[in-house]
């Protein structure tokens, strides 16, 4: 599968994860389950939970292999043992919550997680089970903040990188809620707060975590997810160009994450908004009243064409404020951004 994804062959490689996930459905379902390594199982989560976030440039992944279920949220009635369980049960709320996603987005054509949903469209029940998985995150961060506070009694108070990424998780996974239940662009104006603490997360980890220059089989997901999704969504633009600087010093990849592709397609929606550049030192940009959104795109769909024989990705999308029904016409810019991004959008 890492080979595959190396060879930026997504779609190979999401077949390979596909024959896994059906080996451990199947043990799943026999009269006497084998022993399966709990490391082997959360592995699987976490790279199916990628997986349907990510999504395939093809529907056949999409469509076969979603309905899996490798862990869940389960129920939690006493506090977490050690980081380990905490970041399983955080692995479990992820994996249901994309696949709620993945869900919305087939059924009403709304952005996936990285673009806004429009609550009208967003069913009674999809948004019970947001609500709940939102409740989830609430019970697990209580939790987690037991188990730090345990941890460094008697010593300094510090955040290890472990910690840092499972509070980076858990808050880009309340903001894809947000997302999900939000009516417009607009809602995200209220989370600069919470999108500067994922900013601030991400860079304490990268500091910590700096690349050593070998290459590597990146197995999780960890800060350019994250960074992408504020570089899309945060209306601060000081802090949205933050996001695209520590990208820049982000591991070449993650997961099926490419730092790359990313950056390109974070700057392409900037200077769609009007943003072409970073701030100035003097910081006159930020004090600009927040975009209109009459002015703001989203929605993004990518889809691949051959225009003069070469094929190039077509970004469809649409500007301003969306209608209920998703009625609103969508435009058209042919760019040369990475298909593989397209059905991340």
């Amino acid at each position: 599968m890492w080979i595959e994804i190396l060879n930026r062959r997504l779609d190979a490689a999401l077949q390979h994860l596909k024959g896994g996930l059906s080996i451990l459905n199947s043990f799943n379902s026999a009269p006497t389950e084998p022993k399966i390594a709990s490391s082997l199982r959360d592995m699987y989560t976490r790279l199916h939970a990628q997986a349907r976030l990510h999504g395939s440039p093809t529907s056949e992944f999409n469509t076969q292999a979603m309905n899996v279920r490798v862990g869940g949220p389960g129920t939690l009635s006493g506090p977490f043992a050690d980081l380990a369980e905490a970041r399983r049960y955080l692995d479990g709320i992820a994996e249901a919550l994309y696949l709620e996603v993945r869900n919305i987005h087939t059924s009403t054509g709304n952005s996936k997680v990285l673009g806004s949903g429009s609550a009208e469209m967003v069913g009674e029940d999809d948004s019970s089970l947001v609500e709940m998985l939102r409740l989830s995150l609430t019970k697990w961060h209580a939790r987690f903040v037991t188990l730090t506070n345990d941890s460094t009694s008697g010593r300094p108070s510090h955040t290890s990188s472990a910690e840092a990424m499972l509070l980076l998780q858990h808050l880009s996974l309340n903001m894809i809620i947000e997302g999900v239940l939000c009516k417009s662009e607009m809602a995200y104006d209220q989370h600069t707060a919470t999108f500067e603490c994922i900013l601030s997360l991400a860079e304490r980890i990268l500091s910590k975590n700096r690349p050593s220059g070998l290459a590597v089989l990146p197995l999780d997901s960890g800060v350019i997810a994250p960074l992408f999704m504020i570089a899309l969504k945060c209306r601060d633009i000081v802090v949205r160009w933050k996001a695209v600087a520590l990208l820049e010093l982000a591991p070449e990849q993650e997961c099926m994450w490419r730092r790359e592709d990313v950056i390109a397609f974070a700057k392409w929606k900037l200077r769609k908004e009007g943003h072409d550049d970073p701030p100035t030192s003097d910081g006159l940009q930020s004090k600009t009243v927040p975009l209109v959104e009459a002015a703001r795109s989203h929605s993004e769909r990518g889809s691949t064409q051959l225009v003069g024989g070469k094929a190039v990705m077509v970004l469809h999308f649409k500007v301003g404020e969306s209608a209920a029904d998703g009625s609103s016409a969508f435009e058209s810019e042919i760019t040369d951004l990475s298909a593989d991004m397209g059905d991340i959008l």
